[in-house]
């Protein structure tokens, strides 16, 4: 969960906390929230930003669905 600290008034200098569970803690990046994406998207291995190498994860694209609450998602019917 990704969360901006709106101080100060300037929203270009707004900074960023995230929360990752796999190290059960908030933590602050200084922002822009595009450095922050472009960091989670290019940086590899454990010096991640979520302390976990995203390259061992597939990609995974979701459409518009609904959580069926067992773990499952039912994609809205136009996707079907």
């Amino acid at each position: 969960m990704f969360c901006w600290i709106t101080e100060p008034a300037d929203p270009d200098r707004w900074r960023v906390v995230y929360y990752s569970q796999g190290m059960d803690a908030w933590r602050e990046h200084p922002g822009p929230v595009t450095e922050v994406i472009r960091e989670a998207l290019t940086t590899t291995g454990d010096d991640n930003i979520f302390g976990w190498p995203p390259e061992d994860l597939p990609p995974l694209f979701r459409v518009p669905s609904t959580h069926l609450e067992n773990g499952r998602w039912l994609p809205h019917k136009e996707y079907r």
